[in-house]
């Protein structure tokens, strides 16, 4: 959360100056901005509080049960995963002490936080059904977490904004792409819950507005 908020931030600053700066008076409102900017400060500081009070529910309804055979993860509104011991392909160890547990299947993958009661004693149970491997390097997309978010906007921004049919057709290429793998891969996802499956349809209003917005300029409607 505290990675996520600085990228939202940014975002709504660079929204705010992009409609600002593109509308069709002669220069940027600074009356219009200054409205602007407060109502959306409030509207992004309420969904995040309301965010946090989501994440902590789901955090609290979070169990893991180990038997004979299987590892089960459950937790509030989340479908559950269960993989059987002889499935379990590799067990992970983060730098920020998160265990992840894969199976044979790539949507089995279970994600257990650094928070979790009896750690200790976890780690030694897991290690009897896989030895933990520790992960000494981070992925680059998680230290640096606003990289897709700053990339999303630009592509936005030159989609509705660039005179070049070639930069808005590979803008909106890549911009499609990515919302469609980013919106199957949330709805097949096990560690997703049912109120954020459900609010990423809106991606598809938004990628047929794309759509609509690279057909208006590449046939000058």
């Amino acid at each position: 959360m505290r990675k996520t908020l600085p990228v939202l931030l940014i975002i709504m600053v660079i929204a705010l100056a992009f409609s600002s700066l593109t509308s069709k008076d002669k220069g940027p409102d600074i009356y219009s901005l200054l409205i602007a900017a407060p109502l959306a400060g409030t509207i992004l500081g309420f969904s995040f509080y309301r965010g946090l009070k989501r994440q902590q529910k789901l955090l609290e309804s979070y169990t893991l049960t180990l038997t004979e055979n299987m590892i089960m993860r459950e937790q509030l509104n989340t479908p559950p995963i269960s993989i059987y011991l002889g499935e379990v392909t590799e067990i992970v160890k983060n730098k920020n002490g998160m265990f992840m547990i894969r199976g044979t299947d790539k949507r089995d993958l279970i994600c257990v936080p650094p928070q979790i009661e009896h750690y200790t004693q976890l780690e030694i149970e897991l290690n009897q059904v896989k030895p933990v491997v520790a992960k000494t390097k981070d992925s680059f997309f998680y230290r640096f977490p606003y990289l897709p978010g700053l990339l999303v906007v630009g592509l936005m921004i030159t989609i509705y904004s660039a005179t070049n049919k070639i930069a808005v057709t590979l803008c909106g290429i890549v911009f499609i792409s990515l919302a469609i793998w980013g919106f199957v891969k949330v709805q097949r996802s096990k560690n997703v819950n049912a109120r954020t499956k459900r609010g990423m349809w809106w991606v598809l209003a938004l990628i047929a507005s794309v759509i609509y917005m690279v057909i208006s300029k590449l046939f000058n409607l």
